[in-house]
């Protein structure tokens, strides 16, 4: 059974684990936060023994005493990274390096934390697997597609491995799309999900191409290039397409949807240039971009047909928080309207009003890219069941040999 987060000390005067706390003050069950020299270090007992263990997500930083345990795993409370707290090994994605492990005592009646201890070995599992899973090729460098790379790797199967992508860069973390990057606190190259060398060398081969088709017959994939590679496991993790509604006007180079880190790039050169941004869709993409322009200090709004921000997925009093944040920091929504179009410098809206816009930003969901699955002959699920690829619970696909993720 999954355990919430518990005590957390206060955020300015959290405890000095190096002169330790009371026993009392950390039950069954409990997590405090507290400091060991510059480290942030996380106490947590379980079935009566207590655990040190780096207090922040090694991802993007959130603070694990806000997360869950579970099976033996803290989970992260943002983007649900996993950790082993026997090792600190990060077993989930989408974080990869493992946490600090420490040292702690619990003698007379306190708890002190006296140092680390070695960390954990980065390879995952290398008997896990088994037998060698042979040839692997990943079609897709996204997140799933690098972390599949990267689990192979650590099980030392990192040389079996060719990922295949059609993205101009390096896998990367494509959270800082919408958020760190296009806002200007993070710099192009933090967005990489792994140094140059990994992909190189006895690891993942790297592969700048564009599949073209699956043959499931030979066992094969091919490319754009003319190459043709053969597989024992064919992974697909080719990801999603941008929506981008068939409105008038939306075909305008001041119209720009964001998926990739080239998207950002072209959305921070727009940015650059303009006064007044329209966000349409109230989505967690088309809120994130709101926030990031408004750090760039530009005009924003957002159009949605929805009442309420986020309210399917959240709820509304949740929906109502969020759009409140946003509202504070300067964003205007016109919600319950819709778009009619775009004429260059403004948005129609159903009502028939206006919103100036030197730019436009559509985030209005996006669809599964299926065409290489689908020409294939694999199983898809219907389009109200997301209309992705069908697997199992091994996400083994309905042909031998190919898993579908992400």
């Amino acid at each position: 059974m999954a355990e919430g987060g518990g005590k957390t000390g206060t955020t300015d005067d959290k405890p000095d684990f190096a002169r330790g706390i009371p026993a009392g003050d950390l039950p069954e069950g409990a997590m405090i936060e507290g400091t060991l020299g510059e480290d942030k270090v996380l106490l947590l007992r379980r079935d009566g023994a207590v655990t040190a263990i780096g207090a922040r997500c090694t991802h993007l930083g959130a603070p694990l005493a806000k997360g869950i345990v579970a099976e033996g795993e803290i989970r992260c409370p943002w983007h649900h990274a996993r950790f082993s707290l026997e090792t600190g090994e990060a077993v989930g994605a989408p974080a990869f390096a493992p946490l600090p492990c420490y040292r702690a005592e619990e003698r007379d009646g306190r708890i002190t934390v006296t140092g680390r201890r070695e960390a954990a070995d980065s390879s995952l599992g290398k008997s896990s697997l088994g037998k060698s899973p042979g040839k692997v090729v990943i079609v897709g460098g996204g997140a799933g597609g690098h972390a599949c790379a990267e689990w192979l790797a650590r099980a030392g199967h990192g040389a079996a491995v060719t990922l295949v992508s059609d993205d101009p860069d390096p896998p990367y973390d494509r959270t800082f799309c919408s958020k760190q990057y296009l806002s200007g606190k993070a710099p192009r190259e933090k967005t990489r999900l792994a140094p140059e060398s990994f992909y190189g060398g006895e690891g993942p081969r790297l592969l700048r191409d564009r599949v073209v088709s699956l043959d499931l017959g030979a066992e094969e994939i091919v490319t754009a290039g003319g190459e043709r590679l053969a597989y024992d496991a064919l992974v697909i993790a080719t990801g999603a397409a941008p929506q981008t509604p068939d409105l008038p006007g939306f075909d305008r180079p001041e119209v720009h949807t964001l998926r990739s880190l080239a998207d950002a790039d072209a959305l921070i050169a727009a940015a650059e240039k303009a006064r007044s941004v329209a966000v349409v869709g109230a989505s967690f993409i088309g809120l994130e971009v709101a926030a990031a322009m408004i750090a760039r200090e530009k005009r924003v709004t957002v159009v949605a047909p929805d009442a309420v921000p986020l309210a399917k997925v959240l709820g509304e009093a949740v929906g109502r928080f969020v759009q409140g944040l946003h509202e504070e920091k300067g964003v205007t929504f016109r919600l319950g309207r819709k778009v009619e179009g775009f004429d260059g410098t403004a948005l129609a809206l159903d009502d028939g009003s206006r919103i100036e816009a030197d730019l436009v930003v559509l985030g209005t969901g996006v669809s599964p890219r299926t065409d290489l699955a689908e020409a294939a002959g694999l199983a898809l699920a219907e389009k109200d069941a997301g209309g992705g690829i069908v697997v199992d619970a091994t996400l083994a696909a309905s042909a031998p040999g190919i898993y579908a993720i992400g």
